[in-house]
């Protein structure tokens, strides 16, 4: 029993410092191992990657042109992978296409209707209708993959006229180099037409995969995202935003915890705020706030509160630059043309992916009081000429367009 109380603390251990998926990933490479009784069986596992075709062969009238399946992983609430999906789903709807949520699982007794209430209430309301795999959706002219895993299953799929892909991060870069960054990688090879989340990723697979492809840029919800004052600041510090975030290493939390610490070595008036995990299995030399998640109405009221965030990104960057710049906060960033497709000098400060850099970019920004508040107003102007709407009527003109260059 003692053992037993023992392997679950050292388990819950792992998993606050780093994650579930990593902490499935030790679970199951202990269950596949030769001391477990039950063996793993890889070609189960991985079935979705050599799926037979299924469903029929398209003919022209089986489904009107204005029919759209989009195959999306299943979700949670504060998803914001999903979010992006969701809300271009709108604007095609606002468009006058016919929209299904499929997704790419078998249903295990969950109500699809409440599934749409979910979506409707915590996401974008949507008039979409929700099913669980595609065998089960109706028919429709045109189908969406949305992750790597998606494109095998819209790969397969036989019944639909035309197929395509919504990119929002280069994903064989989420593992290491292996079969799942091969099985990612592959799937721009499909010969599936591209919209992607950013320039960045356009070129890419175009460049390097020979993928057709177009592309959207970002925003922020300018409800809930603004630089109105904050009177009521706890300290005189100055507060510096991190988004951290174990379980995601393409957001680099210990580059940018090396150059935190580097930066409170040398400026006692500096306090950390972390935010996107519960860090509490981790222990810092420096004065910090730690939020773990936050929700997203109490983001914009923490975001305001700091004098500057740092956001590191070795993948697509996320919303989070904007998101701070809206909220007038000065953004330091790492360089590449994974960022500088939508950030550049002159609203936000660059560092090299170097502790050095970064630990110089921070300091500036900290001592010279006129740049951190230039950088704040050209950050807050270049965040309020963005529109989703201008983007997700974009979306749909890259789709028309797609549409009739067939």
């Amino acid at each position: 029993m003692n053992k037993l109380k023992l392997l679950c603390e050292i388990s819950f251990g792992y998993y606050k410092q780093h994650g579930f998926i990593e902490l499935f990933k030790k679970v199951f490479n202990y269950i596949r191992s030769p001391r477990s009784i039950t063996k793993t069986d890889i070609a189960t596992h991985y079935s979705f990657i050599s799926r037979d075709d299924f469903g029929y062969e398209w003919t022209e009238g089986l489904a009107a042109e204005n029919t759209i399946n989009w195959v999306i992983p299943n979700f949670n609430i504060g998803s914001g992978g999903h979010l992006n999906i969701f809300r271009f789903i709108s604007f095609l709807e606002s468009s006058g296409y016919v929209i299904n949520i499929v997704i790419d699982e078998p249903n295990c007794g969950q109500d699809t209707n409440k599934l749409k209430k979910v979506i409707c209430d915590n996401f974008v309301n949507l008039e979409a209708n929700v099913f669980f795999g595609i065998e089960n959706a109706p028919v429709a002219f045109s189908t969406f993959a949305t992750s790597w895993t998606t494109a095998y299953t819209v790969k397969s799929y036989r019944t639909t006229k035309r197929k395509f892909y919504f990119v929002q991060d280069f994903e064989p870069l989420f593992y290491p180099l292996s079969s799942e960054y091969a099985f990612a990688e592959n799937t721009y090879k499909f010969g599936f037409t591209g919209i992607t989340a950013g320039k960045w990723l356009s070129d890419k697979l175009s460049t390097e995969y020979g993928m057709e492809c177009d592309y959207v840029g970002f925003s922020y919800d300018k409800d809930r995202y603004s630089a109105l004052k904050v009177n009521d600041k706890k300290t005189n510090k100055k507060r510096i935003f991190f988004y951290a975030r174990p379980p995601t290493p393409r957001r680099a939390l210990e580059l940018g915890i090396l150059a935190l610490q580097n930066v409170c070595k040398q400026r006692n008036d500096v306090e950390v705020v972390f935010a996107g995990w519960d860090l509490s299995a981790y222990s810092f030399n420096f004065d910090y706030e730690s939020h773990g998640v936050v929700s997203l109405d109490e983001l914009p009221e923490l975001y305001r509160s700091c004098d500057m965030g740092l956001v590191l990104s070795f993948t697509n960057l996320s919303l989070l630059p904007l998101e701070l710049m809206a909220s007038g906060v000065p953004v330091v960033s790492n360089t590449g043309k994974n960022v500088e497709w939508l950030l550049n000098k002159d609203i936000c400060q660059f560092a090299e992916s170097d502790v050095n850099s970064i630990t110089r970019a921070l300091l500036q920004l900290i001592d010279e009081e006129n740049y951190l508040e230039d950088l704040k107003a050209k950050g807050i102007s270049f965040a309020e000429q963005t529109s989703w709407k201008d983007e997700g009527l974009k979306f749909v003109n890259i789709y028309d367009t797609f549409l009739k260059g067939e």
